[in-house]
């Protein structure tokens, strides 16, 4: 791991997480590890999450790679016709990552609270919930935005999947998608939400995180395209930048109506001087 983690975080490839694993592992858990991606932009991290997430539960119709179904982070937003109204350039928020989920799977988002449906007694209810569907054709996945500081001591909004829930100790599995900087850690619930339970300044509301559901055959809704941040600040710019425009032009004009006004007084008075009449005042 780079950098120290902060207190009560376990790493997996230790004799206690390892121990964790054992008795809390799913086949979603190996289904997550064994396909986790590694986001290959620094923005992508939720392009990489969803990838993770769709090509361990096989969701389709998925785009051809080499002539096999696989999700890549370059084909995800082509593939579900997203890529016109989300983009991850400065990465996406919650709402955004659950647009393009939902094109895919039945997914809900959900921003982390004190209370209510954000708090972190639902957040636990769900990872049961999720990792306690061991059988049947229905897929469940959870994946959370969030902010490194908890964890890592270094701020930092980001996207990942989770790959199991330990009941014993009450942590959760983070599956980092910067596997080159950060392996899957143990961390413990609290310490998760509070992560989560912070604010997203592009997108104005907490982090939390995303459910999904898969099941194939079964047809699902799109969400509504959700308000991209980035139409609010290049139309900020788009304002100041006509502001500061108009405002030159007019100072333009004021100093051009002074200079003109000078200059026809100095040619009178140059006129009054030959006359001999009274000058005007400048």
């Amino acid at each position: 791991v780079v950098g120290a983690l902060m207190p009560g975080i376990v790493e997996l490839d230790t004799q206690e997480g390892t121990r964790r694993l054992q008795r809390s592992a799913t086949p979603s858990s190996i289904a997550i590890l064994s396909r986790l991606e590694t986001q290959i932009v620094q923005s992508w991290c939720g392009l990489a999450t969803l990838c993770s997430v769709f090509n361990a539960f096989h969701v389709q119709p998925a785009p051809n790679w080499h002539e096999f179904p696989w999700w890549t982070q370059e084909s995800l937003l082509i593939a579900t016709e997203t890529g016109g109204d989300v983009s991850p350039q400065i990465g996406l928020t919650l709402e955004q990552l659950n647009y393009v989920a939902s094109h895919r799977t039945s997914s809900t988002a959900v921003h982390a609270s004190m209370e209510g449906r954000g708090s972190a007694n639902m957040l636990r209810q769900d990872l049961i919930d999720t990792f306690s569907n061991i059988s049947g054709n229905i897929s469940k996945a959870i994946t959370i935005n969030f902010d490194r500081e908890p964890i890592h001591g270094k701020s930092l909004g980001h996207h990942s999947p989770l790959a199991a829930y330990d009941e014993d100790t009450d942590s959760v599995l983070l599956a980092d998608v910067t596997r080159y900087k950060f392996p899957p850690v143990w961390v413990p619930l609290e310490t998760l939400h509070a992560a989560m339970n912070t604010n997203d300044t592009v997108a104005g509301t907490t982090r939390g995180w995303l459910l999904m559901e898969y099941s194939p055959g079964v047809a699902t809704q799109p969400l509504d395209p959700p308000t991209n941040p980035l139409t609010f600040i290049a139309a900020g710019a788009a304002a100041v930048v006509t502001a500061v425009f108009l405002f030159g032009a007019c100072c333009g004009c004021c100093v051009t109506c002074v200079v003109q006004r000078r200059r026809k007084r100095c040619e009178e008075n140059e006129r009054a001087k030959g006359d001999g009449l009274e000058l005007l005042p400048k």
